[in-house]
């Protein structure tokens, strides 16, 4: 295949050529990429192969700024191209509609994957395995004429005729590339050399327009860790300084322009005819705001001037005063009121433009400083390259040091007209306004901000982003193990004497005094990246909410029954009281008296959000008893040494099962460990490894997950085999658990793994007694052993013994009531030695394995 070849574009499709084939663009619709852009991905690409080029659109489309257009786009092109050529059947070939899904997942991809070099990564990672791709030599040799041609392609847009299997190449890449990355959890796991999001989070609110929209710029500022002395800043310094939000026209100057009148101004401005009237009515009328004041009105004159402003990042501005002056910068930048664009610079031995259009451009600009012991360099590096700009307005922010340089003077002095305000900061808090003016540099005012009063009142942030898919499993698989203590604890919560606690992407269970077991496994793939409660019905039923704040979803769950119910909430707003709070139900209170209802509706998978009236005191005196509750939350649990990144998985010459070179094994028939060899050790069988799923699979179809919470699972092809779960925790000894047997460390052992489900099928006519032996047996409350007796058939209780059940159903019976007792997943597990566990699942399970190998 030679480049033109691989680069046609055809009619009526999705794509084009312009500009002489230097920009590929969506048809009719806005800019894929430019040629230096696709040339380099392509570049990147051709060391692995390259994919269809349609299918490298795709993908630059649907992670382009603007790709909420180009997907609709794109759908709306295919589908009205699929009717026009009556190609039937299209439309319901699974790989065009796995294909746009998975253009959607991109599109929710968190901005820093889409952008720079971890774009590149990204595109790496996606089409490692791709279908269709051409060999290696081929790719090179497309990517290299592809460089070595700046003109003389014009041919490339000629299009040929468009053919039904141009579609299914291009769109079949990208409907398989859902089966390996179902969300956008699977490739940011599979990209892997990125930073970890679960350590360095980043939460963005949704903001809206207009002056509200810049309180909630603010408020997410204050929300994220890295920017909040920044955030917090800035409505203070929008009080006090008196800089004008853009540049005064001829309707502002003494002379001439437009008068109006106003209730509001100083005394001097006030009309003359004020002071005709008596003593008393003149003050009431100042009083009660009545008085009338000359007031220049602005006329509608566009701001010409270019604004830019320059903060000084030499050495000397390190520290409190560069917080400051950032603060000051954003603090005019992003006035509410400020009509065009205002440009930011820093300036050290060089200067470097930054922006502060969103947090994350924010954080960056924080992070730059230079060692320089003033920034007479960088400044005139800035003036020189923006000399012939004749609409040049300087903001200079620096400190009152760096301020008396030399050089620096020199240069404020040669370039006087393009400075219009100096702004200095210092340690202690203050911030002074100078105004260049006839020549002069004129004091304006000084801003006191009480620093540790405003850094004080740092609000509790939220949860660290992690994009994970939120499809929450029911509890109903019962994991036959316990687990470690997690080591990346995101939230504990607490309900009656169970601590639950969200972590590792799941949801843990603990009793308070059981400081000698692990932590029970209620839910798996729980959203990192949001806001959690829980909480008791009436019934008995304990509810979890889990609030994805990046997708703005909300899921309420029923660990009792594994019920599910979810439902998008774009109500939420940053606020004092975001958090949801479990009265007779969950709530959200949107303002006084307003609140919402949260209602699961478990039959439907849907939740109905009803607005409410209620006393906001209520919500409030409940919010603050719920904070009480959780200050008595123990301190977390330290976090155990986990193996979860495992890369290899094989089966030594010696049949002993390793894991990143940690070989499992058993010491004195007593302890499963595992033990790091650092030396070499020999493969008989090694796994192959499916990234997107934490899996290995080896090629007698046995195969080996590793789950985030800290353990794996063991499936063999041999069906005799069952499943076996390992804990995964270095430095102490293991244990292992199949649905029938259990062995190893005793700080593992779930004993809930051993009960059954008790069901009251019919109450019989003496429901008082019922509720009374119901009472008496399960601990339960009145009010909910009533629940449970009026709503037969119902559920008594999922956690009680055979033997206990038994007694039950026999007391129920003696009053004319019915009960079934039905044996949940476990109900025979036994506790074995360690020798006997590893003999008969661990032993079976590699040998299968190495038979298979060797054919025998």
């Amino acid at each position: 295949m030679n480049v033109f070849d691989y680069c046609r574009a055809h009619d009526n499709y999705f794509w084009k050529w312009e500009e002489e084939a230097q920009v590929t663009a969506l048809s009719g619709g806005s800019t894929i990429a430019y040629r230096p852009q696709l040339v380099e991905m392509i570049g990147v690409l051709a060391e692995q192969g390259l994919p269809p080029f349609g299918s490298i659109l795709l993908a630059m489309a649907a992670t382009n700024p603007t790709a909420d257009d180009a997907v609709s786009h794109i759908r709306n092109t295919v589908s009205r191209e699929i009717e026009t050529i009556q190609r039937e059947g299209l439309l319901e070939n699974e790989y065009f509609g796995e294909a746009l899904e998975f253009l959607q997942i991109l599109q929710s991809l968190p901005s820093q994957y889409t952008q720079g070099k971890n774009r590149v990564i990204l595109f790496q990672t996606l089409f490692a395995d791709a279908h269709s791709k051409l060999n290696i030599p081929t790719s090179r040799g497309i990517a290299e004429y592809l460089k070595a041609r700046t003109g003389g392609l014009q041919q490339l847009e000629r299009t040929n005729p468009l053919r039904e299997f141009v579609f299914r190449k291009d769109f079949r890449v990208m409907g398989l590339l859902l089966r390996t990355f179902p969300n956008t959890g699977a490739i940011i796991q599979a990209m892997g050399e990125l930073p970890d999001m679960e350590e360095d989070p980043i939460c963005l609110p949704e903001t809206t327009g207009g002056e509200g929209g810049y309180k909630d710029f603010t408020e997410e500022l204050i929300d994220i860790p890295q920017t909040f002395q920044v955030g917090a800043l800035i409505k203070n310094i929008w009080a006090g300084f008196k800089i004008p939000i853009f540049n005064a026209h001829a309707g502002e100057q003494p002379i001439g322009g437009v008068s109006d009148l106003s209730n509001k101004g100083s005394f001097d401005k006030l009309l003359v005819s004020e002071f005709a009237n008596d003593d008393l009515v003149f003050m009431n009328r100042i009083a009660n705001n009545e008085a009338l004041y000359m007031h220049r009105e602005m006329p509608p004159v566009k701001d010409k001037l270019h604004r830019n402003i320059v903060i000084d990042i030499s050495i000397k501005n390190w520290g409190t005063p560069k917080i400051l002056a950032f603060a000051s910068y954003v603090a005019i930048a992003r006035h509410p009121r400020s009509p065009g664009e205002c440009k930011g610079h820093v300036v050290g031995a060089n200067w470097t433009p930054v922006a502060c259009s969103n947090p994350g451009e924010l954080i960056n600009a924080l992070q730059h400083t230079d060692a320089a012991l003033h920034a007479g360099q960088g400044l005139e590096a800035f003036l020189m390259e923006h000399k012939k700009d004749k609409q040049l307005e300087i903001f200079y922010i620096t400190t009152h040091d760096s301020l008396k340089h030399p050089a620096v003077q020199r240069l404020l002095a040669e370039h006087r007209h393009l400075f219009k305000y100096i702004i200095t900061t210092q340690a202690g808090g203050e911030i002074d306004f100078y105004q260049f003016k006839n020549a002069a540099q004129h004091h304006i005012q000084t801003i006191k901000l009480p620093l540790q009063k405003l850094w004080a009142r740092k609000k509790a942030l939220p949860e660290p982003v992690l994009e994970i898919k939120p499809v929450i499993e029911s509890h109903a698989r019962i994991l036959p193990l316990l687990l470690p203590a997690a080591s990346n604890l995101k939230k504990q919560l607490l309900l009656g004497e169970d601590i639950y606690c969200i972590a590792n992407q799941c949801l843990l269970r603990k009793k308070q005094q059981k400081l000698d077991k692990g932590w029970e496994l209620l839910l798996s793939a729980v959203p990192m990246n949001g806001l959690y409660e829980i909480g008791m019905t009436a019934a008995g039923h304990i509810l979890f909410l889990s609030f994805d704040l990046q997708r703005k979803e909300l899921r309420i769950s029923d660990l009792q029954t594994g019920g599910w119910a979810s439902a998008p909430f774009p109500q939420w707003r940053s606020r004092p009281y975001s958090e949801f709070l479990f009265l007779d139900h969950f709530t959200y209170l949107l303002g006084n008296p307003d609140v919402l209802s949260l209602i699961p509706d478990f039959s439907a998978h849907t939740i109905h959000v009803q607005r409410e009236q209620r006393n906001s005191e209520l919500f409030i005196q409940g919010y603050a008893r719920r904070q009480k509750e959780m200050q008595g939350i123990p301190a977390p649990w330290p976090g155990e040494q986990l193996l979860k990144n495992v890369s290899e998985v094989f089966i030594s010459t010696d049949n002993h099962l390793y894991f990143n070179g940690h070989r499992l094994e058993i010491k004195n028939k007593a302890e499963f460990h595992l033990e790091f060899y650092s030396a070499a050790v020999r493969r008989k069988e090694k796994a192959k490894n499916l990234r997107s799923t934490n899996s290995f699979s080896f090629k007698d179809g046995s195969g080996i997950v590793v789950y985030p919470a800290g353990y794996a699972c063991l499936t063999s092809s041999d069906a005799s085999i069952a499943p076996i779960y390992i804990i995964l925790q270095l430095g102490t000894s293991l244990a292992m658990a199949t649905n029938s047997s259990f062995a190893g460390n005793a700080f593992f052992h779930n004993p809930a793994y051993g009960e059954v489900k008790i069901i009251l099928h019919n109450a019989g006519p003496h429901k008082l007694k019922a509720i009374q032996i119901i009472m008496d047996h399960t601990g339960l409350s009145l009010a909910v052993a009533k629940y449970i007796v009026d709503g037969a058939p119902g559920v008594i209780t999922n956690h009680i013994t055979s033997a206990k059940a038994a007694l039950l159903q026999e007391a129920l019976e003696r009053v004319e009531a019915t009960a079934l007792i039905e044996e949940q997943p476990g109900w025979a597990q036994k506790v074995i030695p360690p020798a006997h566990f590893y003999e008969e699942n661990i032993t079976k399970f590699i040998d299968h394995i190495g038979n298979h190998a060797t054919g025998a």
